[in-house]
């Protein structure tokens, strides 16, 4: 226990550091996303009205609720920009860092200390290079409540008392707040339970049942007011990203994204793609059948993780997860995978375990050769991420804003795709169009691929949006092309920027021209 509150503890303080000592230019081009400032100016507004709106007149649902309870203290307390954006990533660290620490005792009952160690910086390198739910900045809070819900859980399978159960239950109500798609991990867990649990099938569903009821006492309670003060159960982010709830289109979206998965497993990338998959179904698999096996008494630690209660619901929450978004999705970004994550990390500590039957040096020199490999693979993305153009844009978009608030009026309507910058820096209203923190009304026109009729409707007088240099050439925006040349009246502000355009599974980095440009309508 000493142990990891050295470590959480230690991991904070450098984080904290890190978020104190940074200049604020470097945090805006590397270290947070345009949609961090969607929570951040929601909760602006809500310290200012006391109603929940990213611009000043719709009301939203767009964000993680317990997250967004947490920032609202601190927008009470902080309302000069920079400061509170600091102040928000300074609590990120304290929850990434804790997080850690849990994790650190997680992997000291499953593994040998230098094992535990590899495996937490096996974890820590994917989990902090590669963006994980940093996109709102609620990423440390909902690892933290992760491995917080998993650690209880293994005393659960061992000790299922009441208090052990209720103290599940509230962790995975807190969990599923933090992030509503990690109620999949609720289902891993049950499923975890039958299969791991002791005593008898009926004993272990009545007990588990009583845990469920529980978990879902908040989540219920936050979808029901949502369908009262919004109009609809779901955020208004989760049902853009699911095109509506539309079932075809659901459909034809995971038919897209199995096509693209499928074009893109060829050559190197597409050989480790699908070693990992392969390696995943043989791993769950004998999880299956391990779990109904007689447990030894006298069994080696390093064989334990076969038999741990963690491996199961870890595995099957990662599976479901990954289908789930490229379902509803279609489209797999880093920021969704904070299970997948979790997941390959824990296959890597297995692998590691397992090899040690053959001795130290065969677990060893896999570790070592999966860090080497990981710090290769992710240093080339953190290299994309610090190299000097590759967020020019935010810089751009940035700088936009500044000029937005010095040269145009109080109380103009403007419109913009991505528009947390912008909405955030330059205090004026700024519509959000791709509809993630817009009303449930405006759903219709952002599924409809008709943006230009809401625009016309609601009299947005200003466009303020970046164009890629291909984009730019012809003018497109959502719907058709010829309505927007229309629309657009002249142009108030240019500023180019440079960026890297790059992908890890396509290959290859190209560097780009864009264009950030505030446009005066005619409507």
């Amino acid at each position: 226990m000493r142990s990891a509150i050295w470590i959480g503890g230690a991991i904070s303080l450098f984080l904290l550091l890190g978020v104190m000592i940074l200049p604020f230019q470097t945090i805006l081009r590397s270290v947070v996303l345009d949609d961090t400032f969607y929570y951040a100016k929601i909760a602006m507004n809500f310290s200012l009205s006391g109603k929940f709106s990213f611009d000043g007149h719709n009301s939203t649902n767009g964000f993680h609720p317990l997250w967004m309870i947490l920032m609202i203290p601190i927008a009470y307390l902080f309302h000069d920009k920079e400061v509170f954006i600091r102040s928000v990533l300074g609590l990120k660290a304290i929850f990434s860092g804790s997080a850690m620490g849990i994790l650190w005792l997680l992997l000291r009952r499953v593994a040998d200390k230098t094992t535990s160690a590899i495996s937490l910086g096996v974890m820590m390198v994917l989990y902090y290079a590669n963006w994980i739910l940093i996109n709102g900045m609620e990423g440390g809070l909902v690892i933290f409540l992760l491995f917080s819900v998993l650690f209880v859980y293994e005393k659960v399978i061992q000790n299922p008392h009441l208090k052990n159960g209720l103290l599940l239950g509230l962790l995975l109500d807190l969990l599923i707040l933090s992030r509503l798609d990690a109620a999949l991990l609720g289902v891993g867990i049950g499923l975890g339970y039958l299969l791991g649990g002791q005593g008898s099938m009926s004993r272990r569903l009545s007990f588990l049942v009583g845990v469920g009821l529980i978990a879902c006492i908040f989540p219920i309670g936050y979808l029901l007011l949502n369908w009262v003060y919004f109009g609809h159960p779901l955020p208004v982010h989760a049902l853009v990203k699911a095109g509506g709830g539309n079932l075809m289109e659901n459909m034809n979206r995971f038919l897209s994204a199995l096509e693209r998965f499928v074009s893109i497993t060829s050559g190197v990338v597409g050989f480790i793609i699908i070693g990992i998959a392969f390696i995943l179904f043989i791993l769950f698999a004998y999880f299956l059948f391990a779990s109904r096996l007689p447990k030894e008494k006298n069994h080696r630690k390093a064989e334990y993780i076969f038999y741990s209660p963690l491996s199961i619901p870890i595995i099957i929450s990662s599976i479901l997860h990954f289908l789930v978004i490229v379902f509803f999705v279609g489209k797999v970004y880093p920021w969704h995978l904070f299970l997948e994550i979790l997941g390959i990390g824990w296959c890597i500590l297995i692998m590691g375990c397992f090899l040690e039957r053959w001795g130290r040096w065969a677990k060893y020199s896999f570790l070592g050769t999966v860090v080497i490999a990981l710090f290769i693979f992710w240093g080339g993305i953190l290299y994309r991420r610090w190299y000097p153009t590759w967020r020019e844009l935010h810089m751009a978009m940035y700088e936009g804003a500044l000029w937005m608030r010095a040269h145009m009026p109080l109380g103009v309507k403007i419109g913009s795709f991505d528009a947390g910058i912008v909405g955030y820096f330059s205090d004026r209203n700024v519509i959000n169009l791709d509809g993630l923190v817009n009303s449930t009304s405006y759903l219709p026109y952002v599924l409809g691929d008709s943006v230009h009729v809401y625009v016309k409707k609601e009299k947005i007088s200003y466009l303020a949006q970046f164009f890629r240099e291909d984009i730019y050439q012809d003018g497109r925006l959502p719907g058709p092309p010829e309505v927007w040349r229309e629309l657009i009246k002249d142009t108030l502000y240019v500023k180019k920027f440079r960026y890297m355009s790059s992908g890890i599974f396509t290959g290859g980095i190209q560097e780009m021209q864009g264009y950030f440009m505030v446009l005066r309508l005619n409507v």
